[in-house]
């Protein structure tokens, strides 16, 4: 006879439990040219509102009517495991959060802005609370206006999001999970205020803009996914497990500074909190019964700040700079069904990225750009000690665009990184893993091509990459990563 006891799995609310993301990635065009997003100028890179979510920035695009799409592809390949995921999508990369020049953005008046968008991604193996998912489909819908009234601007979004998994077999501590399906949905809103002084700046004249965003889940996000599991016996258990997610809501201020052709400067803030609540229900195996009860608490504050500078060195050429810096404290609490402490989980994470090139004017532009990352903290279970969190980063970029013509470019870059886990357990880093005491460092190319004229653009971006193991006495310890990238965009005026 089994010992009497409550049995559960813990998990995330995969896709849909919504935290404030600051970092982004850049487009096409940068990250075919070695990532240098502190050294090329473009408008995915620029430090404005509209870049790092803010609905009203809408109101201060230069090219506000315009219809933008992207693409991608990513096959990653284990040598060790002789397996092959891909992932893919409408988005710029996997890891992409953000929507900015993406879908329709249209000014039916002179003050009024709209956006309408939707994206698609595909996801395989990714880690997933303890178990991999086998695949992972997520769909987003967006629509984002703007409004500007003198001075001030005031924005709104709304996005939903759809998600489906399926998990793949495995061990979950001592359980054998045979199969697993799920979906999820949520809906969030977003507001957001800007004041900029002037309110009407010159051609040349300088400007700020500050203010800030609130975000909260106007229809909260859930998840239901169906289990079969097998214990010692062998025993089948049918589980269906559902996270809710609760009273979830972020919030920060941001400013910024511009001097036309010279300097961008932002600094800004956010706050985010959540929680999560969970059920279990088995139709034949009443121990891992659980009612509905708060498990997962999570608080976030995040600082950041960056800097763009152009200093003309002659008639036709600049000189290109750019740094950045980002911290943020995260705190994780876990409860049982009673609402006991499970565990708690605490990190703080710092980054810090500076870059410099030079640029010839619809020419030529090459550069370097260096970032360092730290991630500490520790994994505390209820009555055992701290598991500690461990992780440095660094990354050396070397990259250029070259235009052969007014319309065609070359782009190509070459990214070094050295990624050193010293904590106890295995760290996410991107979409690979990097396991407890190794060091995973990896070399990759990139190369990629442009066309242009007065309303149309079209980017086209390819990626290599080997991470392996450091010093590991087994030579599979690699894998091998190829990606494309594609982004479009047409102007309406």
């Amino acid at each position: 006879m089994r010992p009497r006891k409550n049995k559960i799995l813990y998990r995330t609310l995969w896709g849909v439990f919504f935290l404030a993301a600051l970092g982004r990635a850049s487009e096409t065009r940068v990250d075919s040219a070695g990532g240098l997003s502190l050294v090329l100028s473009d408008e995915s890179n620029e430090l404005k509102p509209f870049i790092f979510g803010n609905p009203a920035g809408l109101s201060f695009l230069e090219s506000p009517n315009r219809f933008d799409l992207a693409g991608f592809w990513l096959s990653q390949s284990s040598a060790a495991s002789n397996l092959t995921n891909s992932f893919y999508g409408t988005v710029t990369d996997p890891l992409s959060t953000s929507l900015d020049y993406h879908g329709l953005i249209l000014e039916p008046s002179k003050d009024w802005t709209i956006q309408l968008d939707g994206d698609l991604l595909h996801t395989e193996s990714q880690p997933d609370f303890g178990v991999l998912d086998q695949s992972r489909d997520r769909s987003r819908e967006l629509f984002r206006t703007s409004i500007k009234i003198g001075a001030l601007a005031l924005g709104g979004q709304v996005q939903a999001t759809q998600a489906s998994l399926a998990l793949k077999p495995g061990y979950f501590g001592a359980v054998q999970l045979d199969s697993g399906q799920g979906t999820g949905s949520g809906l969030l809103g977003t507001g957001g205020l800007l004041l900029s002084f002037p309110a009407n700046p010159l051609a040349q004249q300088s400007r700020v803009i500050a203010g800030g965003i609130y975000s909260r889940a106007l229809i909260p996000g859930r998840s239901k996914t169906d289990m079969v599991l097998e214990e010692a016996g062998p025993i089948t258990v049918n589980l269906s497990q559902s996270l809710q997610e609760g009273d979830s809501q972020s919030f920060g201020p941001e400013i910024y500074f511009e001097s036309p052709n010279s300097l961008q400067a932002v600094l800004l803030g956010r706050i985010s909190n959540g929680d999560i609540s969970l059920q279990q229900e088995s139709s034949n195996d009443p121990l891992f019964n659980q009612p509905s009860h708060k498990y997962q608490s999570t608080s976030s504050t995040a600082v950041l700040g960056a800097l763009k500078t152009n200093s003309p060195l002659q008639r036709l050429m600049s000189l290109k700079s750019g740094a950045s810096f980002l911290f943020q404290t995260t705190t994780t609490s876990l409860f049982d069904p009673s609402q006991n402490p499970a565990a708690l989980s605490d990190s703080q994470t710092w980054q810090f990225q500076m870059g410099t090139g030079l640029e010839g004017l619809e020419k030529y532009t090459v550069g370097l750009q260096a970032r360092l990352q730290g991630v500490s903290g520790g994994f505390t279970p209820a009555g055992a000690s701290a598991e500690p969190v461990n992780f440095f980063s660094y990354q050396l970029s070397l990259g250029g665009e070259q235009w052969i013509s007014n319309q065609w470019a070359f782009r190509a870059g070459i990214i070094y990184e050295n990624d050193i886990n010293a904590g106890a357990s295995s760290y996410p880093s991107g979409i690979f893993t990097v396991p407890s005491g190794q060091r995973v460092v990896s070399t990759a190319i990139t190369a990629g091509a442009g066309y242009k004229n007065s309303s149309f653009k079209a980017d086209l971006g390819f990626f290599f990459d080997q991470p392996y193991v450091y010093d590991s006495p087994n030579p599979d310890d690699f894998m091998t990563q190829i990606g494309i990238q594609l982004s479009l965009s047409l102007l309406l005026e």
